[in-house]
C-alpha cells in the first residue's frame, strides 16, 4: 500500500527514478465520421418532422370545415408527409453502393432493409397525395396553385402521369398567372416528347419560353433543339443549340451556375451532332472556336468521330488532319494519325500507296514531335 508521503519515482513498479511517463498516442482523426454525423442529423430532423405531423393531424381533426385555416393545415401536412417520403427514399438509396459491393449471396439483409425503406417511402407519398387532395376541396384557398403544382409533381414522380396532367391542366386553366405555369407547360412538353409527338412537344417548349425568368426556361430551349433533331431539321437544331450555349453565357438566367455549366457542355456536344449533318469539315474549326471557346478542341474531336460513325471517312480524315496540324507538339499525334489510317482503310477501294503514305507521314510527324520535345 502506497501513501502520498512514501511514493517516489523509484518505488512504483515499472517506473525508474528520473523517467518520464510515455506520451499518450495522439489521435489523428475525429471519433465521429461524416456519414455518422449526417445520419444523426437526418434522424433528428425526422424526429422533428414526426412531432410536427402529430400536431398537424390533431389540428386537422379538431378544426371546423368552414375555418379558413383548414386548407392550410392540409397543405402543411402534405409538405411534412413529402419530407418523410424523401427521407425514406434517401435511406433506401443510400444502401445502393453497399449492396453492390457485397457478394450476391450476402446481399439479402441489406436488400430487405432497402425494400422496407421503399415501402415506407411509398406509404408517405400516398399520405402526401391525400393531404394535397384534401386541400383542393377548398377552392378559395390562396395557395391553391401551389397545391395543384405540388400534387401534380408528386404524381409525376410516382409515374402517375395521366393523373398528374389533370392537375397541371387545372393549374393552367384556373391560375394562368401562377409562377408554376412554366413548370406545367414543361410537364406537357416532356410527355409529348417521350411519346414521340415532336410537333406537340415543340409547341409546349415554346410556351415555356414565354417565361424567360423561370428556372426551367433554359432547359425548355435546349429540348427544342432535340425536337428539331427528331424532326430531321438539323439546321434549326444547330441554331437552337448555339442559342442555348449563348443563353447560358448571358448571365441573365435565374438558374444555378453549375446547372448552366452542365447544360452548356451538353449543348456544345449537340452543336457537333447537328453540325455534322449540315456543316462542312473545312469551316468547322473557326465555327467551333466561336461557339465553343475553350471546349472547341474537344468539339473538333467529337466531330471527327461523328463523321466516322456516320460513314463519312474522308470528312473525318480532314478534321483529324486539322487537329494534328494545330497540335503538332501534342503526345496524342500518334493516336490521331492512327484514326486517319483507320479512315483510309475503311474506304471501299483504298489506294495502297496512299495507305503507305499515311503511315509514313504518321511516322515522320511522330518523329518530329519527339525531336521537338528533346
Amino acid at each position: 500500500m502506497y501513501s502520498a508521503e512514501t511514493v517516489s519515482p523509484g518505488s512504483l513498479p515499472g517506473l525508474r527514478a528520473g523517467a518520464k511517463p510515455a506520451p499518450a498516442a495522439r489521435e489523428r482523426s475525429p471519433r465521429v465520421g461524416l456519414e455518422e454525423f449526417l445520419q444523426d442529423r437526418r434522424r433528428r430532423g425526422k424526429q422533428i418532422t414526426d412531432a410536427q405531423i402529430s400536431r398537424i393531424r390533431t389540428l386537422i381533426k379538431i378544426t371546423d370545415e368552414d375555418d379558413p385555416q383548414k386548407p392550410d393545415f392540409y397543405f402543411r401536412a402534405g409538405e411534412l408527409y413529402s419530407d418523410n417520403q424523401r427521407f425514406y427514399f434517401n435511406q433506401a438509396h443510400a444502401l445502393d453502393q453497399k449492396i453492390f459491393e457485397l457478394p450476391p449471396a450476402q446481399r439479402g439483409p441489406l436488400q430487405a432493409e432497402q425494400q422496407a425503406h421503399l415501402r415506407h417511402e411509398q406509404a408517405w407519398l400516398l399520405e402526401a397525395v391525400k393531404a394535397y387532395v384534401g386541400a383542393t376541396r377548398y377552392p378559395k384557398y390562396e395557395r391553391m396553385d401551389e397545391v395543384l403544382f405540388r400534387l401534380a409533381a408528386l404524381l409525376t414522380s410516382a409515374k402517375k402521369d395521366d393523373q398528374a396532367r389533370e392537375f397541371f391542366h387545372r393549374l393552367i386553366k384556373d391560375y394562368p398567372n401562377s409562377k408554376y405555369i412554366p413548370d406545367a407547360y414543361l410537364a406537357f412538353a416532356e410527355h409529348a416528347f417521350e411519346g414521340g409527338e415532336m410537333e406537340a412537344a415543340l409547341k409546349f417548349y415554346e410556351k415555356v419560353e414565354q417565361f424567360p425568368k423561370s428556372s426551367v426556361y433554359p432547359y425548355a430551349a435546349y429540348k427544342k433543339g432535340w425536337c428539331h433533331v427528331n424532326l430531321g431539321d438539323y439546321k434549326a437544331a444547330l441554331e437552337t443549340f448555339v442559342g442555348v450555349v449563348r443563353l447560358t453565357q448571358s448571365g441573365k438566367l435565374a438558374v444555378d451556375r453549375k446547372q448552366l455549366e452542365v447544360l452548356a457542355k451538353e449543348a456544345k456536344k449537340d452543336v457537333v451532332k447537328a453540325y455534322a449533318q449540315v456543316g462542312s469539315s473545312e469551316k468547322a474549326r473557326p465555327f467551333f472556336a466561336k461557339v465553343g471557346g475553350d471546349y472547341a478542341p474537344k468539339m473538333m474531336e467529337l466531330l471527327a468521330e461523328r463523321y466516322w460513325e456516320d460513314g463519312k471517312a474522308q470528312e473525318s480524315t480532314r478534321v483529324y488532319k486539322q487537329i494534328i496540324a494545330d497540335n503538332m507538339a501534342s503526345p496524342r499525334v500518334c493516336e490521331w494519325q492512327s484514326k486517319v489510317l483507320r479512315n483510309t482503310l475503311s474506304l471501299p477501294s483504298y489506294d495502297k500507296g496512299l495507305v503507305a503514305q499515311e503511315r509514313s507521314s504518321g511516322f515522320l510527324r511522330s518523329f518530329q514531335v519527339s525531336f521537338q520535345r528533346e
